[in-house]
């Protein structure tokens, strides 16, 4: 999809763009109605037990959902509206609008902020159920099922390696992502800031894309040995009797469905499977009784290169 079509501007840019202003505007409509500090979190009884000033409350809800947009800004650097993208910046949007309008009106009319109204279960499902609204319209606006994956451009390389008969060599690398983190925190921070059920789901939210913000990958004579996280867990080993080769190409994140450990099927490569942490070189490992396996790492050809040279040595490599 164009990246100028009306499409693409109303779901990345138009909308995301009111949903920030508004987030930013919303407490002048409550303009001398609202304590200061305001109360920002409940607890389970629906009594008010956190408090932060007007101000610090809307910059940090406003901050956060920038954050979320800019990332997603940057995902569609390729003009592609993916339909899974959109509907997560719309999601957020709608997620932490209702949770700005929720705190306000429970605080309106309070002289202070331990004075604020209960915000109970009832609340928590609105802001949930509104958000979950808002992230089906952007899904529907981006283009749902029609929504276009970006091709996977170049072909892959098979990179060759010669060693002794008896050398022994290791290689050891990783990959490491720039904006997950940012979102990890990010999602933290809304875990600090927004109350009860769906402070919980931001901060889950936000634990996860942390712990998955890495990945480490080490080939060796027993095969290639691939561990998720900063400290590599979970881990899993691929034998060297599983692959037929190796291969090493260019990962873009949006051609394999987006992020983390996607399942593709009949899209890019039918039945594989891929560990996306950034955009950038990747291993491949060809298999013939498995889907294959595509992990983002550095400096992937030399590990594909071993790998190869570790198959040819057992009379394993298979290139056809």
């Amino acid at each position: 999809m164009n990246r100028r079509s009306g499409r693409w501007w109303t779901a990345a840019v138009v909308v995301p763009a009111a949903m920030l202003v508004s987030l930013a505007a919303l407490p002048l409509l409550f303009a001398g109605d609202l304590p200061d500090p305001v109360a920002i979190h409940w607890g389970a009884g629906g009594e008010p037990n956190g408090k932060l000033a007007v101000g610090g409350f809307v910059l940090m809800v406003a901050v956060l959902y920038a954050v979320i947009w800019l990332v997603s800004l940057a995902a569609h650097r390729g003009g592609t509206l993916l339909a899974p993208v959109v509907a997560v910046v719309f999601f957020v949007g709608g997620l932490l609008l209702a949770a700005m309008v929720t705190t306000l009106v429970a605080n309106r009319g309070a002289t202070s902020w331990s004075d604020a109204g209960d915000v109970g279960f009832g609340s928590v499902a609105v802001i949930l159920g509104s958000g979950l609204v808002a992230g089906v319209a952007g899904w529907l606006l981006g283009g749902g099922r029609r929504s276009v994956f970006p091709p996977v451009t170049g072909q892959p390389s098979v990179p060759a390696v010669e060693l002794g008969a008896d050398d022994v060599a290791v290689w050891m690398s990783a990959g490491v992502s720039i904006w997950v983190p940012a979102l990890g925190l990010a999602g933290l921070v809304a875990a600090m800031v927004l109350q009860g059920g769906t402070g919980l789901l931001f901060g889950a939210i936000g634990i996860v894309l942390l712990a998955v913000a890495a990945v480490r990958v080490t080939v060796g004579p027993d095969g290639v040995e691939i561990g998720l996280g900063w400290w590599g867990w979970p881990r899993r080993v691929i034998p060297l009797e599983q692959i037929a080769r190796a291969e090493a190409l260019q990962v873009e994140p949006l051609a394999y469905g987006g992020w983390g450990y996607r399942i593709l099927s009949g899209r890019v490569l039918t039945g594989a499977r891929a560990i996306v942490v950034r955009r950038g070189p990747g291993l491949r490992l060809v298999r013939d009784d498995r889907p294959d396996l595509v992990v983002t790492v550095d400096d992937a050809g030399r590990g594909a290169a071993l790998v190869n040279e570790l198959l040819r040595r057992r009379g394993l490599l298979r290139t056809g």
